[in-house]
């Protein structure tokens, strides 16, 4: 099986345990502890990281219940950086479609 594509590397995915690192993005939605405590029992029964996505000033725009979660159970946070896009952009396409 050939396993070469024809693709170029477009962002790099970092992981952390530095929760502080990271700030919310004043656009995103108010976290619901009732979806982190859902996100931390899921992480606890299998935890497969799914990265947040952040700013280049690590401002949340998505995953800011994983990140929560994380910091609660003590999991690393695996994040990827968008440098060149408008955050409130990017927040609006991330949230179409889900509940408020």
């Amino acid at each position: 099986m050939n396993t070469e594509y024809k693709a170029r590397e477009a962002a790099k995915i970092y992981e952390t345990r530095d929760y502080g690192m990271f700030e919310f993005y004043a656009g995103n939605r108010n976290i619901n502890p009732v979806k982190v405590k859902d996100l931390l029992r899921s992480f606890n029964e299998r935890y497969y990281p799914v990265p947040i996505i952040v700013d280049h000033q690590r401002r949340v725009l998505d995953g800011q219940h994983r990140l929560e979660a994380a910091k609660l159970g003590g999991f690393p946070v695996s994040f990827l950086v968008l440098d060149d896009i408008v955050p409130t952009q990017v927040i609006r396409q991330l949230n179409t479609g889900q509940k408020p």
